[in-house]
């Protein structure tokens, strides 16, 4: 008779234990695409450590540990055998950016991420600490409904939700070596998964106007980035420090993300804001009460700091120049 599978186990998991000419390379097979289904590539030359200390419970898993600044890449090769998760990711020191599917979010310190395991992308991660938790999410569908389009959200430290959860995994990883020592009864080992998957539903739940869906194109969310974005350009083209990182400030998304919502709809960022300055000069061109005004001030006035350029374009643009434009604009 075999014996029965613990309901609950501890264990730690540490790259240390191969020899450091063979490390990376083993720990990358044997952790990286065997046990957590990615690829691990170093993102800097310093020594590679990798050292987890993880708790096995009904229907998830938890996990707390120190990194080296390294990237996890879900591939469409790993994807075929990839299970429906949704992980919990909170940098507790560092920092984490996704990228997945043209879509990226940055996660500070104590921030956290929420993300499903089969959809393909890359997740950025600083050397620093790191707590994780793993529910499937046929489990998590008991708590939050409508979870077939969720592919990620992001959530700020001061989420009270979040907070909870956290002191809830802390707590765990603390006390399981006792517990699991003494024995932890099925009973209690499915109480405990009850409420992680109770606590992890309610911040799933509530924080779903973040939600970023894996069908997004034409979605709200995106309808409004693109949004927010055409009405920055459109408020501060005219300032000729205006930079696709202002704008990244602004709308709280990476320059990245911003190229790729503009490149949805053939669009570019520098081209936007080139087309915005043009249009502001042209107004400024075929108004007669802007006729004080010499084609270098207006020129100036747009956002452009190079008058040939400025004349180029606008002959482009326009098909005339702007002194062409400035007597059209008086004759009418």
């Amino acid at each position: 008779m075999n014996a029965q599978e613990p309901i609950a186990f501890r264990g730690r998991l540490s790259a240390s234990v191969f020899p450091e000419a063979a490390r990376l390379n083993a720990w990358k097979e044997q952790f990286g695409r065997q046990f957590l289904n990615l690829d691990i590539d170093p993102l800097d030359d310093t020594q590679f450590h990798h050292d987890i200390d993880f708790l096995g419970l009904p229907e998830l898993s938890v996990s707390k540990g120190r990194v080296s600044a390294v990237r996890y890449s879900l591939t469409p090769d790993l994807i075929k055998s990839a299970e429906d998760n949704v992980t919990l990711l909170i940098p507790e020191t560092g920092s984490i950016d996704l990228d997945q599917q043209g879509k990226e979010a940055h996660i500070n310190q104590g921030d956290a991420l929420i993300r499903r395991t089969c959809e393909t992308g890359d997740t950025y991660s600083t050397r620093g600490d790191h707590l994780a938790l793993m529910v499937s999410r046929e489990a998590l569908a008991r708590y939050v409904g409508n979870t077939e389009q969720f592919a990620f959200a992001a959530i700020r430290s001061d989420d009270a939700t979040l907070g909870l959860l956290k002191q809830y995994l802390r707590m765990l990883m603390s006390n399981a070596p006792t517990q699991l020592n003494d024995g932890l009864s099925k009973d209690a080992a499915e109480m405990i998964s009850r409420h992680v998957h109770e606590v992890f539903g309610l911040l799933l739940s509530a924080s779903r106007d973040l939600w970023e869906h894996s069908s997004e194109h034409g979605g709200g969310l995106f309808a409004l980035r693109l949004s927010a974005i055409r009405e920055d350009i459109q408020k501060h083209a005219r300032n000729p420090d205006y930079s696709i990182h202002h704008l990244s400030r602004v709308i709280g998304v990476t320059p990245g993300y911003i190229r790729k919502i503009l490149a949805t709809e053939g669009q570019r960022f520098s081209d936007l804001v080139r087309s915005t300055r043009l249009d502001a000069a042209h107004r400024l061109l075929s108004t007669p009460q802007m006729n004080d005004l010499t084609i270098t001030e207006i020129a100036f006035n747009s956002g452009f700091n190079d008058l040939s350029y400025f004349n180029r374009c606008f002959k482009q643009r326009f098909g005339m120049t702007p002194g062409e434009a400035r007597d059209a604009g008086s004759l009418t």
